[in-house]
């Protein structure tokens, strides 16, 4: 393929993509302020960098980038999946599953430059390398930080479960060998949620 065809090739990807800038999260569990699929992946990404940076973890940071950057790519069809939703068994997991790697194998057969992110979000989705398991907990915790920041006085919700990233942090802290700073994160967010929740009369469920 040439330069050109190249280029073009791209542009349509990344038109394509950019479809994660409107595509809505919290659409179960908030009645405003929620985000998107984009800004999440970008926070996802900026908070990758800045914990594996400042507690000098040993990872392989730009796969990191990649992953956080890619591990909703397919919301551009699926739409996002209230995480409450599955919870509750209003979602079917394997269903969603299949949605996603069907959206993603169509993808990577039709953009040239699409094999590495396939390869990327696969690396997500098996959760075997130690950077996908640190994505996946960020990726758990971020939803309690925006929460925290901009969602408790619009969660419509009667119970919260605090355990959702539980078993995420439990993976990546096992797998690197040691709690910090991950473990104390999710803790500090536990406790700040915990009181603001009971203030407003929602169940914490642990």
């Amino acid at each position: 393929m040439d330069t050109q065809k190249k280029v073009r090739d791209l542009l349509v990807m990344l038109a394509t993509t950019s479809h994660l800038k409107f595509t809505k999260r919290y659409e179960s569990s908030l009645s405003d302020n929620g985000d998107t699929s984009a800004a999440h992946s970008w926070q996802l990404a900026f908070a990758a960098y800045t914990i594996a940076s400042e507690f000098s973890l040993e990872l392989d940071l730009l796969r990191c980038m990649g992953l956080a950057l890619v591990h909703d790519l397919p919301e551009v069809y699926t739409g996002d999946k209230d995480a409450v939703d599955v919870l509750n068994g209003k979602v079917s997991r394997e269903e969603k599953n299949h949605q996603e790697a069907v959206f993603m194998g169509n993808f990577s057969d039709t953009f040239f430059s699409s094999q590495t992110m396939y390869d990327l979000w696969e690396e997500y989705k098996e959760q075997k390398t130690l950077e996908a398991k640190f994505i996946n907990a960020l990726d758990k915790l971020e939803s309690f930080i925006h929460l925290n920041e901009h969602g408790v006085e619009k969660y419509t919700l009667e119970i919260f479960h605090s355990y959702y990233p539980a078993f995420a942090v439990k993976s990546f802290c096992d797998a690197l060998g040691k709690k910090e700073p991950i473990e104390t994160m999710f803790e500090m967010l536990k406790e700040d949620l915990k009181e603001k929740f009971e203030k407003r009369g929602v169940e914490w469920k642990e």
